[in-house]
This record gives C-alpha cells, structure tokens and sequence, in this order.
C-alpha cells in the first residue's frame, strides 16, 4: 500500500533551500554586476566566483537525491500504480519544455533567425540535465527496484562512469553541420585560405580573407559574377579572415536577408548583390549539443551538457538510495553527521589522491583541464561533491535541532522549479526590454534583495493558488479584492 505522506528528511530541505538561495544571487549577480567588476581579479569577486562554482553541483546533487528518496518510499513492487513516477515523468516533461522555452528565440514565431540563434535556443542548460537525470533514475528504478543495494550499486557505477569519460568525451565533436554555403557543393567555388604564396603570386593585396582557386561552370557563384582568384573578405557585415570565420560569418546570417558579398579581385574592392539563402537547421545539432560543451560553427555550446553534469544528479540518486537504504535499516539518524562528514571527506580525499596520480602521470595536474586534448578531471567531481556533501553534514547536525523548515523556507523550497523560472524570465525577458543596465556592488546587492522579495511573493502567490484549487479561483478572489477595495476607497 501506498504511503500518502512519505517520509521526509529535514537536512535535504535545508539543503535544497541553501542551494536555491545560492542559484537566485548567484545569476542575480551574473547577470547585474558591471562586467568589468565581475570579470575582475578582486579579491570579493575571486570568493563569489568560487562558490557559484559549487551551485549547480549543490542543486543537480540534491536534486537526485530527494527525488530517489522519495521514490523509494513508495511500494517498491509497483509501476503503474507508483505516484512517484507519474509525478517524476511529469516533472521531466515540464523541466524539457521550459529548459527550450527559457532558451527558445521567440522572434522564430515572426521572421527568420541565424544558425547561431538556432544553435543557442537547442543547448542544454540545468533544467534540461535534471529532467534527463530523473528519467535515468526511473528507468533504474524499474528495472532494479525490488533490490535496492542494486539500485544503489547501479547510480554509483553509472556515476563513475560518466566522471571518468568526462575528461575523454568534453574534447570530442560530436556535431556534423553542412559544409559552408560559399562552398563547391552549394554556391559552387572552389575555397582555401589566402596566405603569403598566394598573396604574391596573383599580386593581390594581403593574406586576409579566403581565396576563390575555381568557380564551377553553370553555378550559382558564376551567376552571381565570382571569378578565379577573388578573395572574398566579407558577407553581409562580417568580416572574414579565414574559412572559420566564413563558417560563423554565414551562422549569423538569417534566410532572406542581405548578406552582399564583399571580394578583393586583384587590389579592387567589389560588393555583390547577395541574399542569404541557408535556413536555420535544428538537426543535428539538437542531439549533439547535449553530449558536451563543444562549440558549434556558430560558436555556441551547452552550459551543462551530458558530461561532465549528469554525474552529480547521478551521485545524487546513489545518496538517495544510501539514504533510502539506511533508513529502511533503522540506522539513518544515528550519527548521520558523522557519516556524512566521513563520506564527504573520503570524496576529497579520492580528489587528492587523484590528482597526485595525475600529476605523477602526466607531469601536471588536470584539475581544470590543463592537458591538451582532455577536458577537466573527474577530480574536479569527486571534489565539488565532496563539498556538497560536508555542507550536508552541517545541516543533519543543524536538524537535530530543526525538526521543520519554517512555513516560508519549506514552501519556496517546495517551489524551486518555478522560482527558477520565474527569476531567469525576470532577468533575461523582462530586464533587456526594459532597458536595464549593470551596476556597481552596491546596487546589484539592492537588486539580488529585491529578487529574492519577488520570489518570496512568486512563493505565496502560487501557495495561494494551490489552496484555491486553480489558477481561475486565485484571478476571481484576487478580482473581488481589487474590486471591493476600490469599493471602500469610493
């Protein structure tokens, strides 16, 4: 039989409140703080940087654990009936939809966009490998759900198998884009690089641009008027030096749009009529972009892409069931700080010991990804859960004395998704219509107060919704108020 109101454990509320409060400052900051200060090297800057180092690993760590936690109250036998997973593939189909619409480029509703906003509208942010973390964590559970030492067995496995991959996986490019439309294929011109050998042979006035060693008969670029041994220096109003920046060049072009292109033909400068002719492509690049942060021609790429960050939800759903396991023992409060203390600090540890091996290794550590061709180590992982974990124990000793959350922590806590949301739109929707500029320290610290004012009313706005039922309910009281205050007012 179903648990209606499943067991809940303090420190992992306190726990998701401190990262709450860290992710709203943390972006707050990011986003209002002049760059020049943020970018800084200031003593005050290289501490905040540090620590929102820890955020997204606090929240994707806590993320899995609460949601396995809470999985693993329900009656393990069922499927079906689990109200865990009807919730848990609800909350990852609702964690996708506002991970692309956060990102999502509205003006592709009304005109043509570039590659490089379509490329950026499709990377993987936070919302996105959480939602894919709980779907992995579902499809364990019910395959492994009657044996929950497996489960367990199975996230850890899992964890270190993205962790140790990382550093490989972060350096490949998964993306297979299109050849450039000024191509052979498509425009039908033959392109190398100009250099010094070319420069002085066909006399032509420097090594910029990219040279045009043959136009194909009947094409479209001989239409167009290109001939053998042009330079083409630019399309539409960038400027190209090489056959990279004719590939970004051409991903901030938008179809239809003017995009002259402009030619040296000897010492001559020459502009043609030119209109784009390419259509922003979702495919493939809408799978490629999860697997890491590699660029694509537009130069865009995912802030938190399969590897390295699906690691931490997955460690995080191993420390649910270790929970889930203890608990199902009888022995998870006792001395529950001290194994969190032990366990987090034998994740440090691992990262020393790691890193000396590496540096023994290789001759330098790989920390942060120093070594060509190999992305940060897991090192780096295994230490930022490591911290994570040691916070964790600080709250398990602070919830013996904090059996409960206070009525407004536990509700904004309850409400992180849409406290997520609702910032990031405020930020970046609301904040550059508006025309709002960045700030000195002190104004941006006014602005992350007045964030968190509007959370904490997002909070009671959308509690009062829940109590009233929907969202029509809390329009029709909210009106009668309104109304019968302008009443008295009369």
């Amino acid at each position: 039989m179903q648990k209606d109101k499943p067991f809940r454990l303090t420190f992992l509320d306190i726990m998701r409140f401190i990262a709450l409060f860290m992710m709203i400052q943390g972006h707050t900051v990011y986003a209002m703080l002049d760059k020049e200060i943020r970018d800084g090297n200031s003593f005050g800057i290289g501490i905040w940087t540090q620590l929102r180092g820890y955020t997204a690993p606090f929240f994707m760590v806590i993320a899995g654990a609460v949601f396995t936690f809470l999985l693993l109250q329900q009656d393990r036998r069922l499927v079906s009936g689990n109200i865990r997973i009807k919730k848990g593939l609800i909350r990852v189909g609702t964690l996708l939809f506002w991970g692309y619409l956060l990102r999502f480029q509205l003006e592709a509703f009304y005109k043509p966009i570039s590659q490089g906003m379509m490329d950026n509208s499709l990377a993987v942010d936070v919302l996105h490998i959480i939602g894919l973390g709980l779907l992995t964590v579902i499809g364990v559970f019910i395959i492994t759900r009657k044996y929950i030492g497996v489960l367990a067995l199975v996230f850890l496995s899992l964890f270190f198998a993205v962790s140790f991959s990382s550093p490989y996986i972060t350096q490949m490019n998964f993306h297979s884009e299109p050849e450039s439309l000024l191509s052979y294929g498509e425009l039908g011109v033959l392109l190398d690089e100009n250099n010094d050998t070319y420069a002085d042979s066909l006399d032509i006035a420097d090594n910029d641009g990219v040279i045009i060693l043959a136009v194909r008969p009947g094409s479209k670029a001989q239409q167009l008027g290109l001939k053998q041994n042009d330079v083409i220096v630019g399309l539409g109003y960038q400027h190209i030096c090489n056959l990279d920046d004719l590939d970004l060049a051409e991903a901030r072009q938008r179809f239809g749009r003017y995009a002259n292109i402009e030619i040296v033909r000897g010492r001559l400068p020459m502009s043609i009529t030119y209109s784009f002719e390419r259509r922003a492509r979702m495919f493939p690049n809408v799978f490629t972009l999860w697997m890491n942060s590699m660029k694509t021609k537009a130069q865009k790429s995912s802030p938190f892409p399969i590897f390295p960050w699906l690691s931490y939800i997955l460690f995080g759903a191993f420390f649910g069931a270790l929970l889930a396991w203890m608990k199902d023992k009888g022995n998870l409060a006792r001395l529950l700080e001290i194994k969190l203390l032990f366990l987090g600090g034998a994740l440090i540890a691992l990262s020393e010991i790691g890193d000396i091996v590496e540096v023994q290794r290789y001759g330098t550590s790989n920390f942060w990804g120093h070594i060509e061709g190999m992305g940060a180590s897991a090192n780096l992982i295994f230490h930022r859960i490591g911290v994570v974990i040691l916070v964790g124990a600080v709250c398990a000793f602070l919830s013996r004395f904090i059996t409960k959350l206070p009525t407004l922590m536990n509700q904004m806590s309850r409400n992180t998704l849409w406290l997520y949301v609702g910032h990031l739109i405020i930020l970046y929707w609301i904040r550059p219509v508006i025309s709002l500029d960045r700030f000195g320290v002190s104004m941006t610290l006014i602005f992350v107060v007045l964030m968190y004012a509007m959370m904490i009313t997002q909070t009671l706005i959308i509690e009062k919704k829940n109590q009233l039922g929907t969202w029509k309910e809390y329009l029709i009281q909210l009106k009668t108020k309104v109304s019968g205050g302008k009443s008295e007012g009369a």
